[in-house]
Protein backbone atom coordinates (compact mmCIF):
# COMPACT_ATOMS: atom_id res chain seq x y z
CA UNK A 1 0.00 0.00 0.00
CA UNK A 2 2.61 2.53 0.03
CA UNK A 3 2.31 3.73 3.58
CA UNK A 4 3.92 4.24 6.82
CA UNK A 5 4.73 0.29 8.45
CA UNK A 6 4.04 -1.62 5.11
CA UNK A 7 7.55 -3.15 5.98
CA UNK A 8 6.46 -4.40 9.04
CA UNK A 9 6.17 -7.75 10.07
CA UNK A 10 2.94 -9.54 9.88
CA UNK A 11 1.78 -7.27 6.68
CA UNK A 12 1.48 -9.14 3.80
CA UNK A 13 0.56 -9.43 0.30
CA UNK A 14 -2.83 -11.51 -0.58
CA UNK A 15 -1.50 -13.45 -3.28
CA UNK A 16 1.78 -14.44 -1.15
CA UNK A 17 -0.04 -15.16 1.93
CA UNK A 18 -2.91 -17.79 -0.21
CA UNK A 19 -0.15 -19.24 -2.42
CA UNK A 20 1.60 -20.37 1.07
CA UNK A 21 -1.50 -21.87 2.24
CA UNK A 22 -2.50 -23.56 -0.96
CA UNK A 23 1.47 -25.21 -0.74
CA UNK A 24 1.39 -26.10 2.98
CA UNK A 25 3.37 -23.20 4.42
CA UNK A 26 0.28 -22.14 6.72
CA UNK A 27 0.25 -19.56 8.64
CA UNK A 28 -0.56 -20.16 12.26
CA UNK A 29 -3.41 -17.54 13.26
CA UNK A 30 -4.51 -19.28 16.18
CA UNK A 31 -6.17 -16.63 18.16
CA UNK A 32 -5.10 -13.64 16.50
CA UNK A 33 -6.77 -10.51 15.36
CA UNK A 34 -6.39 -10.61 11.28
CA UNK A 35 -7.20 -7.13 9.30
CA UNK A 36 -7.76 -7.59 5.01
CA UNK A 37 -7.22 -4.34 3.37
CA UNK A 38 -9.68 -4.51 -0.08
CA UNK A 39 -12.79 -5.53 -1.49
CA UNK A 40 -12.57 -7.65 -4.43
CA UNK A 41 -12.96 -11.50 -4.42
CA UNK A 42 -9.32 -11.70 -3.08
CA UNK A 43 -9.96 -10.07 -0.04
CA UNK A 44 -13.16 -12.43 0.80
CA UNK A 45 -10.78 -15.47 -0.36
CA UNK A 46 -7.79 -13.87 2.06
CA UNK A 47 -10.04 -13.29 4.74
CA UNK A 48 -12.41 -17.04 4.86
CA UNK A 49 -8.62 -18.09 4.93
CA UNK A 50 -7.48 -16.37 7.66
CA UNK A 51 -10.53 -17.87 9.63
CA UNK A 52 -9.53 -21.10 9.04
CA UNK A 53 -6.23 -20.67 10.22
CA UNK A 54 -7.65 -20.10 13.50
CA UNK A 55 -7.72 -16.17 13.72
CA UNK A 56 -10.38 -15.28 16.46
CA UNK A 57 -11.18 -11.81 14.59
CA UNK A 58 -11.16 -11.01 10.87
CA UNK A 59 -12.12 -7.66 9.83
CA UNK A 60 -12.44 -6.55 6.45
CA UNK A 61 -11.54 -2.71 5.77
CA UNK A 62 -12.77 -1.30 2.47
CA UNK A 63 -12.86 2.38 0.97
CA UNK A 64 -16.07 2.66 -0.21
CA UNK A 65 -19.24 1.52 0.25
CA UNK A 66 -20.99 -2.25 -0.19
CA UNK A 67 -22.83 -1.07 -3.26
CA UNK A 68 -19.10 -0.47 -4.68
CA UNK A 69 -17.33 -3.30 -3.99
CA UNK A 70 -16.22 -5.08 -6.67
CA UNK A 71 -16.59 -9.10 -5.03
CA UNK A 72 -19.24 -11.23 -6.02
CA UNK A 73 -22.13 -11.31 -4.15
CA UNK A 74 -22.20 -14.75 -3.42
CA UNK A 75 -18.94 -14.01 -1.70
CA UNK A 76 -19.87 -11.54 0.11
CA UNK A 77 -22.60 -13.36 1.82
CA UNK A 78 -20.49 -16.16 2.21
CA UNK A 79 -18.02 -14.30 4.31
CA UNK A 80 -20.44 -12.54 6.32
CA UNK A 81 -22.14 -15.90 6.83
CA UNK A 82 -18.67 -17.00 8.60
CA UNK A 83 -18.26 -13.99 10.94
CA UNK A 84 -16.11 -11.86 9.02
CA UNK A 85 -16.54 -8.67 9.92
CA UNK A 86 -17.20 -5.57 7.61
CA UNK A 87 -15.69 -1.89 7.93
CA UNK A 88 -17.00 0.03 5.22
CA UNK A 89 -15.97 3.58 4.24
CA UNK A 90 -12.70 3.18 5.77
CA UNK A 91 -8.69 3.24 4.66
CA UNK A 92 -5.67 2.32 6.67
CA UNK A 93 -3.01 5.53 7.04
CA UNK A 94 -0.40 3.81 8.89
CA UNK A 95 0.96 1.13 10.36
CA UNK A 96 2.17 0.69 13.49
CA UNK A 97 4.00 -1.90 15.55
CA UNK A 98 6.56 -3.04 18.18
CA UNK A 99 9.95 -4.25 17.75
CA UNK A 100 9.77 -4.66 14.21
CA UNK A 101 6.22 -6.67 14.05
CA UNK A 102 3.01 -4.49 13.71
CA UNK A 103 0.45 -4.24 16.59
CA UNK A 104 -1.91 -1.33 15.41
CA UNK A 105 -3.60 0.18 12.56
CA UNK A 106 -4.30 3.65 12.29
CA UNK A 107 -7.27 4.14 10.25
CA UNK A 108 -9.34 7.14 8.86
CA UNK A 109 -12.84 7.70 7.36
CA UNK A 110 -13.95 8.22 4.22
CA UNK A 111 -17.41 9.71 2.13
CA UNK A 112 -18.06 9.12 -1.13
CA UNK A 113 -17.84 12.11 -4.18
CA UNK A 114 -18.40 11.75 -8.33
CA UNK A 115 -18.04 8.49 -10.08
CA UNK A 116 -14.24 8.04 -11.36
CA UNK A 117 -13.44 6.40 -14.16
CA UNK A 118 -14.61 3.03 -13.36
CA UNK A 119 -18.14 4.14 -12.86
CA UNK A 120 -17.86 4.02 -8.97
CA UNK A 121 -17.99 7.04 -6.32
CA UNK A 122 -14.46 7.94 -5.62
CA UNK A 123 -13.65 8.02 -1.43
CA UNK A 124 -12.03 10.95 -0.33
CA UNK A 125 -10.67 11.42 3.91
CA UNK A 126 -12.70 12.85 6.45
CA UNK A 127 -10.22 15.02 7.92
CA UNK A 128 -10.08 14.50 11.72
CA UNK A 129 -11.48 11.14 12.11
CA UNK A 130 -8.35 9.06 12.80
CA UNK A 131 -8.58 5.75 15.27
CA UNK A 132 -6.55 3.36 15.72
CA UNK A 133 -7.34 -0.26 16.27
CA UNK A 134 -5.58 -3.28 17.59
CA UNK A 135 -4.26 -6.13 15.12
CA UNK A 136 -1.86 -9.04 14.43
CA UNK A 137 -1.49 -9.46 11.13
CA UNK A 138 -2.36 -7.69 8.23
CA UNK A 139 -3.16 -8.58 4.68
CA UNK A 140 -3.35 -6.43 1.76
CA UNK A 141 -5.27 -6.93 -1.23
CA UNK A 142 -5.97 -3.99 -2.89
CA UNK A 143 -6.33 -3.78 -6.57
CA UNK A 144 -3.18 -4.88 -8.24
CA UNK A 145 -1.08 -2.72 -11.51
CA UNK A 146 -0.03 -4.05 -14.32
CA UNK A 147 3.61 -3.90 -14.30
CA UNK A 148 3.69 -2.19 -17.92
CA UNK A 149 6.31 0.80 -16.95
CA UNK A 150 9.42 -0.99 -19.49
CA UNK A 151 6.70 -1.06 -22.26
CA UNK A 152 6.08 3.38 -21.45
CA UNK A 153 8.95 4.16 -24.16
CA UNK A 154 7.54 2.00 -26.57
CA UNK A 155 3.90 1.74 -26.39
CA UNK A 156 1.36 4.07 -25.34
CA UNK A 157 -0.54 3.62 -21.63
CA UNK A 158 -3.79 4.86 -20.55
CA UNK A 159 -3.37 7.14 -17.05
CA UNK A 160 -3.49 3.96 -14.62
CA UNK A 161 -0.62 1.94 -16.31
CA UNK A 162 -2.68 -0.37 -19.02
CA UNK A 163 -1.54 -0.63 -22.40
CA UNK A 164 -3.59 0.65 -25.07
CA UNK A 165 -5.04 -1.10 -27.31
CA UNK A 166 -8.01 -1.58 -30.21
CA UNK A 167 -10.75 -2.68 -28.34
CA UNK A 168 -11.43 -5.28 -30.54
CA UNK A 169 -8.17 -6.67 -32.07
CA UNK A 170 -5.96 -6.05 -29.37
CA UNK A 171 -3.36 -4.55 -31.22
CA UNK A 172 -1.40 -1.12 -30.28
CA UNK A 173 -0.30 1.43 -31.90
CA UNK A 174 2.67 -0.72 -32.97
CA UNK A 175 0.91 -2.82 -35.89
CA UNK A 176 3.08 -6.31 -35.22
CA UNK A 177 2.25 -5.73 -31.12
CA UNK A 178 -0.70 -6.92 -29.37
CA UNK A 179 -1.34 -6.99 -25.57
CA UNK A 180 -4.03 -8.71 -23.33
CA UNK A 181 -4.74 -9.67 -20.05
CA UNK A 182 -4.13 -7.73 -16.64
CA UNK A 183 -1.88 -5.23 -18.99
CA UNK A 184 -5.05 -4.37 -20.59
CA UNK A 185 -8.22 -4.74 -19.08
CA UNK A 186 -6.92 -4.47 -15.06
CA UNK A 187 -7.86 -6.74 -12.44
CA UNK A 188 -9.49 -9.47 -13.93
CA UNK A 189 -9.77 -13.27 -13.85
CA UNK A 190 -7.33 -16.04 -15.44
CA UNK A 191 -10.81 -16.82 -17.86
CA UNK A 192 -10.98 -13.41 -19.32
CA UNK A 193 -7.15 -12.86 -19.43
CA UNK A 194 -6.99 -16.37 -21.61
CA UNK A 195 -9.52 -15.24 -23.13
CA UNK A 196 -7.82 -12.16 -24.43
CA UNK A 197 -5.21 -14.40 -25.32
CA UNK A 198 -6.82 -16.21 -27.65
CA UNK A 199 -8.82 -12.94 -29.54
CA UNK A 200 -5.40 -11.60 -29.32
CA UNK A 201 -3.83 -14.86 -31.58
CA UNK A 202 -6.73 -15.00 -33.72
CA UNK A 203 -6.00 -11.42 -35.29
CA UNK A 204 -2.28 -12.02 -34.84
CA UNK A 205 -2.61 -14.98 -37.98
CA UNK A 206 -5.05 -12.28 -39.49
CA UNK A 207 -2.48 -9.78 -39.45
CA UNK A 208 0.37 -11.94 -40.24
CA UNK A 209 -1.50 -13.18 -43.44
CA UNK A 210 -1.91 -9.41 -44.54
CA UNK A 211 -5.39 -9.43 -44.07
CA UNK A 212 -7.35 -5.98 -42.65
CA UNK A 213 -7.95 -7.38 -39.20
CA UNK A 214 -11.20 -5.34 -38.68
CA UNK A 215 -13.00 -7.33 -41.85
CA UNK A 216 -12.88 -10.49 -38.91
CA UNK A 217 -15.10 -10.84 -36.48
CA UNK A 218 -13.80 -13.21 -33.65
CA UNK A 219 -15.15 -16.15 -31.84
CA UNK A 220 -17.52 -18.91 -32.58
CA UNK A 221 -20.50 -17.94 -30.59
CA UNK A 222 -24.10 -16.75 -31.85
CA UNK A 223 -24.66 -13.13 -31.28
CA UNK A 224 -26.60 -12.40 -28.03
CA UNK A 225 -30.66 -12.51 -28.49
CA UNK A 226 -32.84 -9.39 -27.51
CA UNK A 227 -33.84 -9.79 -23.85
CA UNK A 228 -36.75 -7.92 -24.23
CA UNK A 229 -38.03 -10.10 -26.67
CA UNK A 230 -37.46 -12.95 -24.85
CA UNK A 231 -39.24 -11.97 -21.60
CA UNK A 232 -42.26 -10.24 -23.44
CA UNK A 233 -43.11 -13.97 -25.30
CA UNK A 234 -46.36 -15.43 -23.19
CA UNK A 235 -45.12 -19.21 -23.80
CA UNK A 236 -42.58 -18.32 -21.10
CA UNK A 237 -43.21 -20.28 -17.21
CA UNK A 238 -41.04 -18.89 -14.76
CA UNK A 239 -39.88 -21.74 -12.24
CA UNK A 240 -38.06 -20.97 -9.21
CA UNK A 241 -34.31 -21.17 -9.14
CA UNK A 242 -32.98 -24.06 -6.88
CA UNK A 243 -31.37 -23.24 -3.59
CA UNK A 244 -27.75 -23.48 -3.54
CA UNK A 245 -26.34 -26.56 -1.08
CA UNK A 246 -23.51 -25.42 1.04
CA UNK A 247 -21.62 -27.17 4.50
CA UNK A 248 -23.31 -25.67 7.59
CA UNK A 249 -20.99 -22.51 8.70
CA UNK A 250 -19.82 -24.13 12.15
CA UNK A 251 -18.50 -27.38 10.02
CA UNK A 252 -17.38 -25.70 6.96
CA UNK A 253 -14.91 -22.81 8.39
CA UNK A 254 -12.66 -25.47 10.41
CA UNK A 255 -11.19 -26.89 7.16
CA UNK A 256 -10.29 -25.92 3.70
CA UNK A 257 -12.89 -28.78 1.73
CA UNK A 258 -15.35 -27.44 -0.54
CA UNK A 259 -18.03 -25.27 0.75
CA UNK A 260 -21.19 -25.88 -1.98
CA UNK A 261 -22.61 -29.44 -2.48
CA UNK A 262 -22.68 -30.15 -6.20
CA UNK A 263 -26.19 -30.76 -7.84
CA UNK A 264 -28.04 -34.39 -8.13
CA UNK A 265 -28.84 -36.10 -11.21
CA UNK A 266 -32.15 -35.06 -10.70
CA UNK A 267 -31.49 -31.69 -9.54
CA UNK A 268 -29.56 -31.05 -12.83
CA UNK A 269 -32.61 -32.35 -14.73
CA UNK A 270 -34.91 -29.52 -12.58
CA UNK A 271 -32.31 -26.56 -12.63
CA UNK A 272 -31.83 -27.03 -16.59
CA UNK A 273 -35.32 -27.25 -17.46
CA UNK A 274 -35.50 -23.69 -15.99
CA UNK A 275 -33.34 -22.40 -19.31
CA UNK A 276 -35.39 -20.67 -21.68
CA UNK A 277 -34.80 -21.71 -25.62
CA UNK A 278 -33.93 -17.83 -26.49
CA UNK A 279 -33.09 -18.32 -29.98
CA UNK A 280 -34.05 -22.35 -30.71
CA UNK A 281 -30.19 -22.66 -30.53
CA UNK A 282 -28.35 -23.67 -27.05
CA UNK A 283 -24.95 -24.21 -28.86
CA UNK A 284 -24.42 -27.50 -27.65
CA UNK A 285 -23.01 -28.22 -31.55
CA UNK A 286 -25.07 -31.75 -31.30
CA UNK A 287 -25.78 -30.64 -35.04
CA UNK A 288 -22.38 -30.21 -36.12
CA UNK A 289 -21.72 -33.86 -35.18
CA UNK A 290 -25.13 -35.23 -37.06
CA UNK A 291 -24.91 -33.40 -40.08
CA UNK A 292 -23.54 -36.17 -42.94
CA UNK A 293 -22.60 -32.99 -45.15
CA UNK A 294 -20.27 -31.26 -42.42
CA UNK A 295 -22.29 -27.89 -43.49
CA UNK A 296 -22.48 -26.68 -40.12
CA UNK A 297 -19.15 -24.44 -38.72
CA UNK A 298 -19.56 -22.44 -35.47
CA UNK A 299 -16.40 -20.67 -36.26
CA UNK A 300 -18.13 -18.89 -39.68
CA UNK A 301 -18.35 -15.45 -39.06
CA UNK A 302 -19.30 -12.12 -41.06
CA UNK A 303 -16.58 -11.63 -43.52
CA UNK A 304 -16.10 -8.36 -45.88
CA UNK A 305 -15.58 -9.57 -48.98
CA UNK A 306 -14.19 -6.36 -51.55
CA UNK A 307 -15.06 -7.13 -55.00
CA UNK A 308 -14.87 -5.46 -58.50
CA UNK A 309 -17.48 -5.78 -61.05
CA UNK A 310 -18.60 -4.35 -64.49
CA UNK A 311 -22.07 -5.41 -63.92
CA UNK A 312 -24.52 -6.22 -60.76
CA UNK A 313 -27.55 -8.60 -60.93
CA UNK A 314 -29.22 -7.73 -57.95
CA UNK A 315 -31.02 -11.21 -56.63
CA UNK A 316 -31.64 -10.28 -53.14
CA UNK A 317 -34.82 -12.48 -52.94
CA UNK A 318 -37.83 -11.21 -50.75
CA UNK A 319 -39.49 -10.83 -47.14
CA UNK A 320 -42.51 -12.84 -46.08
CA UNK A 321 -45.07 -10.93 -44.48
CA UNK A 322 -45.18 -10.72 -40.27
CA UNK A 323 -48.39 -12.19 -39.39
CA UNK A 324 -48.36 -10.16 -36.35
CA UNK A 325 -48.94 -6.68 -38.65
CA UNK A 326 -52.66 -7.98 -39.19
CA UNK A 327 -53.62 -7.55 -35.41
CA UNK A 328 -56.91 -8.97 -35.64
CA UNK A 329 -55.26 -12.79 -36.32
CA UNK A 330 -54.00 -12.89 -33.24
CA UNK A 331 -50.06 -14.38 -34.40
CA UNK A 332 -48.02 -14.33 -31.98
CA UNK A 333 -51.20 -14.39 -29.45
CA UNK A 334 -52.49 -17.75 -29.93
CA UNK A 335 -50.16 -20.35 -29.80
CA UNK A 336 -51.78 -22.02 -32.58
CA UNK A 337 -52.12 -19.68 -34.76
CA UNK A 338 -49.03 -19.86 -37.14
CA UNK A 339 -47.81 -19.08 -40.64
CA UNK A 340 -46.87 -21.42 -43.32
CA UNK A 341 -42.98 -21.60 -43.00
CA UNK A 342 -44.01 -22.41 -39.32
CA UNK A 343 -46.15 -25.36 -40.69
CA UNK A 344 -43.23 -25.85 -43.67
CA UNK A 345 -41.09 -26.85 -40.76
CA UNK A 346 -43.38 -29.28 -39.18
CA UNK A 347 -44.13 -31.42 -42.38
CA UNK A 348 -40.60 -31.34 -43.61
CA UNK A 349 -38.49 -34.78 -43.25
CA UNK A 350 -36.40 -33.64 -40.70
CA UNK A 351 -39.22 -32.27 -38.75
CA UNK A 352 -38.03 -31.50 -35.06
CA UNK A 353 -41.27 -33.70 -33.42
CA UNK A 354 -41.13 -36.57 -35.85
CA UNK A 355 -44.99 -35.56 -36.21
CA UNK A 356 -47.28 -32.72 -36.75
CA UNK A 357 -48.17 -31.46 -33.44
CA UNK A 358 -49.59 -28.06 -32.63
CA UNK A 359 -47.63 -25.91 -30.69
CA UNK A 360 -49.66 -24.74 -27.72
CA UNK A 361 -50.37 -28.57 -26.44
CA UNK A 362 -48.55 -31.00 -28.49
CA UNK A 363 -52.12 -32.46 -29.45
CA UNK A 364 -51.98 -34.19 -32.75
CA UNK A 365 -54.43 -31.63 -34.62
CA UNK A 366 -57.31 -33.11 -36.33
CA UNK A 367 -58.80 -29.64 -37.73
CA UNK A 368 -56.71 -27.67 -39.88
CA UNK A 369 -57.23 -24.02 -41.28
CA UNK A 370 -55.80 -22.73 -43.84
CA UNK A 371 -56.17 -18.63 -44.17
CA UNK A 372 -54.61 -17.02 -47.79
CA UNK A 373 -53.89 -14.22 -48.71
CA UNK A 374 -52.14 -13.12 -45.46
CA UNK A 375 -50.70 -9.54 -46.19
CA UNK A 376 -51.40 -10.01 -49.92
CA UNK A 377 -54.13 -8.20 -51.65
CA UNK A 378 -54.90 -6.03 -48.50
CA UNK A 379 -54.99 -2.50 -48.53
CA UNK A 380 -56.22 -2.40 -45.26
CA UNK A 381 -53.21 -3.01 -43.69
CA UNK A 382 -52.69 0.57 -43.62
CA UNK A 383 -55.41 1.55 -41.66
CA UNK A 384 -53.16 0.32 -38.25
CA UNK A 385 -50.55 2.14 -36.60
CA UNK A 386 -48.91 -0.94 -35.18
CA UNK A 387 -47.90 -1.58 -39.18
CA UNK A 388 -44.39 -0.61 -40.43
CA UNK A 389 -44.05 0.95 -43.79
CA UNK A 390 -42.70 -2.06 -45.43
CA UNK A 391 -46.30 -3.77 -44.27
CA UNK A 392 -48.60 -1.03 -45.08
CA UNK A 393 -50.87 -1.51 -48.28
CA UNK A 394 -50.06 -4.44 -50.15
CA UNK A 395 -52.63 -4.97 -52.90
CA UNK A 396 -50.69 -6.92 -55.26
CA UNK A 397 -50.87 -10.89 -55.13
CA UNK A 398 -48.03 -13.02 -54.38
CA UNK A 399 -48.38 -15.50 -56.98
CA UNK A 400 -47.14 -18.23 -54.55
CA UNK A 401 -49.35 -18.63 -51.72
CA UNK A 402 -52.62 -20.58 -53.16
CA UNK A 403 -50.04 -22.94 -55.03
CA UNK A 404 -47.69 -23.69 -51.22
CA UNK A 405 -51.04 -23.81 -48.81
CA UNK A 406 -52.30 -26.77 -51.89
CA UNK A 407 -48.64 -28.45 -51.33
CA UNK A 408 -48.74 -28.20 -47.83
CA UNK A 409 -52.55 -29.58 -47.67
CA UNK A 410 -51.43 -32.49 -49.54
CA UNK A 411 -48.34 -33.12 -47.33
CA UNK A 412 -50.75 -32.97 -44.53
CA UNK A 413 -53.32 -35.52 -45.73
CA UNK A 414 -50.57 -37.96 -45.86
CA UNK A 415 -49.07 -37.03 -42.70
CA UNK A 416 -52.30 -37.06 -40.56
CA UNK A 417 -54.92 -39.39 -42.77
CA UNK A 418 -57.85 -38.43 -40.54
CA UNK A 419 -57.69 -34.68 -40.47
CA UNK A 420 -60.00 -31.90 -41.86
CA UNK A 421 -57.81 -29.87 -43.80
CA UNK A 422 -59.71 -26.18 -44.87
CA UNK A 423 -58.75 -23.71 -46.98
CA UNK A 424 -60.14 -20.20 -46.94
CA UNK A 425 -59.46 -18.30 -50.14
CA UNK A 426 -60.45 -15.19 -51.65
CA UNK A 427 -59.80 -16.41 -55.66
CA UNK A 428 -57.46 -19.45 -56.35
CA UNK A 429 -54.54 -18.66 -59.14
CA UNK A 430 -53.64 -21.40 -60.42
CA UNK A 431 -51.92 -20.15 -63.55
CA UNK A 432 -48.65 -22.15 -64.37
CA UNK A 433 -48.30 -25.34 -66.00
CA UNK A 434 -49.94 -27.96 -64.26
CA UNK A 435 -51.18 -25.80 -61.10
CA UNK A 436 -54.94 -26.28 -62.38
CA UNK A 437 -54.33 -29.83 -62.46
CA UNK A 438 -52.65 -29.82 -58.88
CA UNK A 439 -55.51 -27.72 -58.00
CA UNK A 440 -58.03 -30.49 -59.17
CA UNK A 441 -55.85 -33.25 -57.67
CA UNK A 442 -56.64 -31.79 -53.67
CA UNK A 443 -60.00 -31.05 -53.94
CA UNK A 444 -60.28 -34.18 -55.07
CA UNK A 445 -58.22 -35.53 -52.03
CA UNK A 446 -60.64 -34.21 -49.87
CA UNK A 447 -59.57 -30.36 -49.09
CA UNK A 448 -62.37 -28.31 -48.02
CA UNK A 449 -61.96 -25.08 -50.27
CA UNK A 450 -64.23 -22.43 -48.77
CA UNK A 451 -64.47 -19.00 -50.45
CA UNK A 452 -64.80 -16.61 -47.93
CA UNK A 453 -63.48 -13.39 -46.15
CA UNK A 454 -61.41 -13.69 -42.96
CA UNK A 455 -62.22 -11.23 -40.82
CA UNK A 456 -61.17 -11.82 -36.63
CA UNK A 457 -59.10 -14.92 -35.44
CA UNK A 458 -59.35 -15.38 -31.87
CA UNK A 459 -59.03 -18.14 -29.02
CA UNK A 460 -62.06 -20.40 -28.05
CA UNK A 461 -63.01 -19.64 -24.39
CA UNK A 462 -63.00 -23.20 -23.36
CA UNK A 463 -59.33 -22.85 -22.59
CA UNK A 464 -59.25 -26.29 -24.30
CA UNK A 465 -56.29 -24.29 -27.06
CA UNK A 466 -59.03 -24.47 -30.27
CA UNK A 467 -59.39 -21.32 -32.29
CA UNK A 468 -62.35 -20.22 -33.60
CA UNK A 469 -62.42 -18.30 -37.21
CA UNK A 470 -65.01 -15.73 -37.99
CA UNK A 471 -65.13 -15.32 -41.71
CA UNK A 472 -67.54 -13.99 -44.49
CA UNK A 473 -68.93 -16.97 -46.80
CA UNK A 474 -68.37 -15.26 -49.95
CA UNK A 475 -71.18 -17.57 -51.95
CA UNK A 476 -73.96 -17.19 -49.22
CA UNK A 477 -73.32 -13.71 -47.49
CA UNK A 478 -73.56 -15.62 -44.50
CA UNK A 479 -71.42 -14.73 -41.23
CA UNK A 480 -69.76 -17.50 -39.56
CA UNK A 481 -67.61 -18.86 -36.17
CA UNK A 482 -65.60 -21.89 -37.68
CA UNK A 483 -63.71 -24.09 -35.19
CA UNK A 484 -60.18 -25.37 -36.07
CA UNK A 485 -57.52 -27.20 -34.25
CA UNK A 486 -54.38 -25.34 -35.61
CA UNK A 487 -54.97 -22.16 -38.22
CA UNK A 488 -52.13 -21.44 -40.86
CA UNK A 489 -51.82 -18.30 -42.09
CA UNK A 490 -50.63 -18.26 -45.74
CA UNK A 491 -48.00 -15.23 -45.39
CA UNK A 492 -47.33 -13.24 -48.99
CA UNK A 493 -44.15 -11.26 -50.04
CA UNK A 494 -43.09 -8.30 -49.63
CA UNK A 495 -39.97 -6.61 -51.02
CA UNK A 496 -36.85 -6.66 -49.62
CA UNK A 497 -34.83 -3.83 -50.94
CA UNK A 498 -32.63 -3.53 -48.26
CA UNK A 499 -29.22 -3.50 -50.76
CA UNK A 500 -30.24 -0.43 -52.48
CA UNK A 501 -28.45 1.11 -49.40
CA UNK A 502 -25.07 -0.43 -50.87
CA UNK A 503 -25.38 2.12 -53.83
CA UNK A 504 -23.36 5.24 -53.28
CA UNK A 505 -23.88 7.46 -56.23
CA UNK A 506 -27.61 6.70 -57.04
CA UNK A 507 -29.66 3.34 -56.42
CA UNK A 508 -31.92 1.59 -59.01
CA UNK A 509 -35.50 3.07 -58.78
CA UNK A 510 -38.54 1.54 -57.34
CA UNK A 511 -42.16 0.46 -58.63
CA UNK A 512 -45.56 1.64 -57.14
CA UNK A 513 -44.88 -1.48 -54.99
CA UNK A 514 -41.46 -0.40 -53.92
CA UNK A 515 -39.74 -3.64 -55.71
CA UNK A 516 -37.01 -2.52 -57.90
CA UNK A 517 -38.09 -1.27 -61.43
CA UNK A 518 -38.10 -2.78 -64.47
CA UNK A 519 -37.89 0.21 -66.81
CA UNK A 520 -38.04 -1.74 -70.14
CA UNK A 521 -40.39 -4.90 -68.84
CA UNK A 522 -41.49 -6.22 -72.72
CA UNK A 523 -37.96 -6.24 -74.29
CA UNK A 524 -35.30 -5.88 -71.59
CA UNK A 525 -37.14 -7.14 -68.16
CA UNK A 526 -33.89 -7.23 -66.24
CA UNK A 527 -33.05 -3.22 -66.73
CA UNK A 528 -33.08 -1.14 -63.95
CA UNK A 529 -32.31 2.82 -63.51
CA UNK A 530 -29.18 2.34 -63.14
CA UNK A 531 -26.16 1.52 -66.37
CA UNK A 532 -24.98 -1.73 -65.67
CA UNK A 533 -27.26 -2.83 -62.70
CA UNK A 534 -29.76 -5.71 -63.51
CA UNK A 535 -32.61 -7.24 -61.23
CA UNK A 536 -33.71 -10.96 -61.32
CA UNK A 537 -36.02 -13.29 -59.79
CA UNK A 538 -38.02 -11.42 -57.03
CA UNK A 539 -36.34 -8.47 -56.36
CA UNK A 540 -38.36 -7.09 -59.41
CA UNK A 541 -41.75 -8.67 -58.77
CA UNK A 542 -43.42 -11.63 -56.90
CA UNK A 543 -43.38 -14.79 -58.57
CA UNK A 544 -42.47 -18.27 -58.22
CA UNK A 545 -39.79 -20.69 -58.37
CA UNK A 546 -39.72 -21.26 -62.34
CA UNK A 547 -40.56 -17.66 -63.34
CA UNK A 548 -37.24 -16.87 -61.13
CA UNK A 549 -35.26 -19.26 -63.02
CA UNK A 550 -36.44 -17.43 -66.42
CA UNK A 551 -35.66 -14.20 -65.23
CA UNK A 552 -32.58 -14.97 -63.68
CA UNK A 553 -31.76 -16.66 -67.48
CA UNK A 554 -32.72 -13.22 -69.11
CA UNK A 555 -30.96 -11.10 -66.35
CA UNK A 556 -27.39 -13.32 -67.54
CA UNK A 557 -28.23 -12.68 -71.12
CA UNK A 558 -28.68 -8.90 -70.27
CA UNK A 559 -25.41 -8.70 -68.49
CA UNK A 560 -23.17 -10.42 -71.11
CA UNK A 561 -24.68 -8.71 -74.07
CA UNK A 562 -23.68 -5.62 -71.89
CA UNK A 563 -20.31 -6.38 -71.44
CA UNK A 564 -19.73 -7.57 -75.42
CA UNK A 565 -20.53 -3.86 -75.69
CA UNK A 566 -17.79 -2.00 -73.10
Amino acid sequence: MNIPGSDLKGVVSCLDFLRESKIGLKTDLTGKKVMVIGGGNTAMDSARTALRLGASKVSIIYRRSREEMPAWKDEIHEAEEEGIHFELLRNPVKFAGADGRITRVVIIKMALGEPDASGRRKPSEVQGSEYTEDVDFVIEAIGLSPTTSPFSKELALEKDGRIKTHETTLQTEIPWIFAGGDSVSGSSTIIEAAGQGKRAAFYMDKYLQGLELTDFEFGDKLPAVDKKKVLSRTDIKLKPALDEKVRPVAERIRDFKEVEFTFTEEEVHRSADRCLDCSNCRECHQCVSACPAYAIDFSEKKEIVRAYASSVIIASGFNLFNAANKPQYSFNQLPNVIDSMQMDRLIAPTRPYNNVLRPGDGKTPGNIAYVLCTGSRDSSLENFRSCSVAATNNPICSQICCMYSLKQAQLLMGALPMADITIYYMDIRAFGKGYEEFYQQSKSMGVNLVKAKVARIKGKEDGKGDVVLRIEDVETGQVKDMTHDLVVLSVGMMPENAVLKSFKDGSPALDQYNFIKQIDLQLNPSRTSVEGVFVAGTSAAPMDIPDSILSAGAAASEVAAYLSQQ
